[in-house]
C-alpha cells in the first residue's frame, strides 16, 4: 500500500525513494549524492484484503483466521557487484498463529550505523526489499476423538524491491580529464544553416529563441557488446533573429565528450545578460545582469555499449524523443554581451556547468572617428601627401583611426566575472568571445593590410586584391612596406579594421612616386624672328622676349616663377619676377 525509504545526510539534506511511495513495483531507481549518511527511515504499509467470500461456518471449525502473518525489511548493499552489506529488519505484530487482520504499518527511524557498517562509495547501490507474506488457520475439531487439530495455510508472498543508489561525482567531460585522443568541444556554438524537421524557422520583428534537442543516438545493433562504443552528439538549436553569429539563422548549439561515472541523465541550457560592471572604468568586468532564457529540465535514457577489447562500459548520452518543444519569445532585447550556460545533471542531481560568452548585436558598425586621416606619412605634405619624393619605401598611418563605439562605450571586450556555477576548467577559455579581456584599440580587434603597384597612375588597381593577401597587422596603427618602386609607380594601399564580430571597415590610400625634378629646355632670348640673341644694349629690352619649355614626366608642374637680375657686378639686383600656370 505504501513504501518509502528516506535517506538523511548532513543539515536538511534528504533524498526519499522510490519516485511514488504508493505505488508498488517496480519503479525506476532512484539515486542519491548523499556522501554522509546520518539517518534512515523506512515505512512499509501492507494488508490483506480477501477477495472471496468465506463459507459459512461448520460446527466442527472452532477457529479461523487469515491475514498478514509476517513482514520484513531488507537492505542489501552491493559495489562492483558484490554484496558489502546487508540486514534484515523483521516487523512485529503477526505471525501464522496471529495473523494481521488490519492494516500493518512496518516503520523504523534508525542510525546509519545500525545499517551501514561500512562508509558507502560512489557507485554502491542499496536493493531495499519490503516483504509481506500472508496466511493463517483453521481450528477443527475431531467429533469422534475430541480432538482440536489446527491447519496452516500456505499463504502468498509480495515482495517489493527498489533500489537508492550512491553517487557523489559530477558528470565530467573527457577534456578535462585529459582522456586519451579527446577532440570533443563541451559546448560549441556555430555559425550554421541546418534544415530541421519542419522546415527552417522564421524569424519575426521581435527577438525569437526556439530551441531544439535532436540526439544522434546508436543504432541497436551498436549496443550489442560486440561494437565500439558510438560517439553520440546531443545537439541543440537555438534559432535566434538577431544574435551575430548567424543573423537570421540558427545557431548550432551542440556538446558531446560528456561522461558520468554512474550515468549521465538531464540538461539545462540557460542564457544570461551581462553588462559592465563598473563603465568609464579600466579595471571593470562583466557580470551577470539578468536571465534573458532558460530550457525545462530535460531527461534521457542512457544506453551504456561495451568497447570491443574492454569488460569496461560507459554510459552515453542517449536522446530520442524530442522535438521543437520549447519555444521561448523575448521581446524588447537590446545589444549586449550574453552567457550561455549548459549544466548536465546525473540522476543524483550531481551537476556540472560549462559557459561560452557571445554578443548580440547587428545594429553597430565599424566607422571612423572625426578628425583623422588615413595617411602617407613618407609623402609630401607640401604636395597634400599625394607624392613621393623617394623609393626607399611608403609609410601608412591610421593613429585612433577606426572605432566601433558601442562595443567601447559599453565595455564589450572586458574581462568577465567568474560564475559560481562554472568552474575555471569548464569556462570559455577562448573557446567563442571568451571570458579574458579582449586587446582591442577602441574596440577594433585586429587589422589588415595588403597593397598594389602599377606605373599607370593607379588606374589598372582600382580594387583590393584577393583575401588571402591581406596580411594582419595585429594592433599595429602604421606600416612601411617596401616594394621595389621606380620613378613614375604608384602605390596603392587598403586597410582593414575589425571589430570582434570580424565586421569590418575598409579603406584605401594612393601615393604616386616622383623622384626626379622638372626639365627646362630652350632658356632663351628672342627678337622678332631671331632666336637666341645676344642682348648688347639696354634699350633693346622692350624689344625682347623671354621663351623656354618646362615639363615633368611624371606629376607634372606646379609652378613656374621666373626673374631677372643683373650678376655683372657680382651682386644680385632684383628686376622682376612672376608665376605662370603650367601645363603638362
Amino acid at each position: 500500500m505504501y513504501n518509502t525509504l528516506k535517506v538523511t545526510g548532513p543539515g536538511l539534506d534528504k533524498v526519499e525513494a522510490p519516485d511514488n511511495p504508493n505505488e508498488g513495483a517496480p519503479q525506476e531507481e532512484s539515486w542519491t549524492n548523499i556522501n554522509d549518511t546520518r539517518t534512515i527511515y523506512y515505512k512499509f504499509e501492507t494488508k490483506f484484503i480477501m477477495t472471496a467470500t468465506p463459507p459459512h461456518r461448520h460446527a466442527y471449525v472452532e477457529g479461523f483466521a487469515v491475514g498478514i502473518i509476517k513482514a520484513k525489511a531488507t537492505f542489501e548493499v552491493t559495489r562492483n557487484n558484490s554484496v558489502i552489506m546487508s540486514t534484515v529488519r523483521p516487523c512485529n505484530g503477526s505471525s501464522k498463529t496471529a495473523p494481521h487482520q488490519s492494516k500493518l504499518t512496518c516503520e523504523e527511524d534508525v542510525s546509519a550505523e545500525t545499517f551501514l557498517s561500512l562508509p558507502v562509495e560512489s557507485g554502491d547501490i542499496m536493493e531495499f526489499t519490503f516483504e509481506a507474506t500472508n496466511g493463517g488457520y483453521v481450528k477443527v475439531r475431531n467429533k469422534e476423538s475430541g480432538i482440536l487439530v489446527t491447519y496452516y495455510y500456505e499463504g502468498k508472498t509480495q515482495i517489493n524491491r527498489y533500489i537508492l543508489g550512491f553517487d557523489f561525482i559530477d558528470p565530467h567531460h573527457c577534456s578535462v580529464d585529459v582522456e586519451e585522443n579527446c577532440t570533443e568541444d563541451m559546448i560549441s556554438l556555430a555559425k550554421t544553416h541546418i534544415q530541421v524537421i519542419g522546415g527552417p524557422y522564421q524569424c519575426v520583428d521581435d527577438f525569437d529563441i526556439h530551441l531544439q534537442s535532436i540526439l544522434l543516438s546508436p543504432s541497436p545493433d551498436q549496443c550489442d557488446g560486440d561494437s565500439p562504443a558510438p560517439t553520440n552528439v546531443m545537439v541543440t538549436l537555438l534559432y535566434t533573429c538577431n544574435v551575430f553569429f548567424c543573423l537570421q539563422a540558427p545557431i548550432n548549439v551542440s556538446w558531446q565528450g560528456w561522461r558520468d561515472d554512474v550515468l549521465s541523465y538531464s540538461y539545462l541550457v540557460s542564457v544570461s545578460e551581462l553588462h559592465d560592471e563598473h563603465p568609464n572604468t579600466s579595471d571593470s568586468r562583466l557580470v551577470e545582469k539578468s536571465l534573458a532564457f532558460e530550457s525545462d529540465r530535460h531527461r534521457g535514457e542512457v544506453c551504456c555499449c561495451q568497447s570491443v577489447g574492454s569488460n569496461q562500459t560507459q554510459p552515453l548520452w542517449s536522446r530520442q524523443l524530442i522535438r521543437a518543444d520549447i519555444y521561448q519569445s523575448v521581446s524588447s532585447v537590446t545589444p549586449r554581451v550574453y552567457a550561455l550556460v549548459l549544466t548536465a545533471y546525473d540522476k543524483a542531481e550531481n551537476s556540472k556547468s560549462a559557459r561560452r560568452i557571445f554578443i548580440y548585436d547587428e545594429v553597430s558598425n565599424v566607422d571612423v572617428v572625426h578628425g583623422t586621416r588615413l595617411l602617407v606619412t613618407s609623402s609630401a605634405p607640401i604636395a597634400r601627401n599625394r607624392w613621393q619624393w623617394n623609393t626607399t619605401g611608403v609609410s601608412v598611418d591610421w593613429e585612433k583611426r577606426y572605432i566601433n563605439t558601442l562595443h567601447l562605450n559599453n565595455g564589450w571586450l572586458k574581462q568577465v566575472a567568474p560564475s559560481h556555477d562554472v568552474t575555471s576548467d569548464y569556462d570559455d577559455n577562448n573557446h567563442s568571445r571568451g571570458i579574458d579581456a579582449i586587446d582591442h584599440v577602441q574596440a577594433i580587434v585586429e587589422y589588415r593590410t595588403a597593397f598594389l603597384t602599377d606605373h599607370s597612375g593607379g588606374s589598372i588597381i582600382p580594387s583590393p586584391p584577393p583575401d588571402a593577401e591581406f596580411q594582419s597587422q595585429g594592433l599595429m596603427q602604421h606600416q612601411t612596406i617596401t616594394p621595389v618602386l621606380v620613378d613614375g609607380d604608384t602605390v596603392r594601399f587598403w586597410v582593414r579594421a575589425y571589430d570582434v564580430r570580424r565586421e569590418l571597415l575598409e579603406e584605401s590610400v594612393t601615393v604616386h612616386v616622383d623622384t626626379s625634378p622638372p626639365v627646362i629646355e630652350n632658356l632663351w632670348l628672342t627678337r622678332g624672328d631671331r632666336l637666341n640673341i645676344t642682348v648688347h644694349r639696354v634699350e633693346e629690352f622692350n624689344e625682347m622676349t623671354f621663351e623656354w619649355l618646362a615639363f615633368d614626366d611624371h606629376s607634372g608642374l606646379e609652378t613656374v616663377s621666373w626673374r631677372i637680375y643683373d650678376h655683372f657686378t657680382g651682386s644680385t639686383i632684383y628686376h622682376g619676377e612672376d608665376h605662370i600656370s603650367p601645363s603638362r
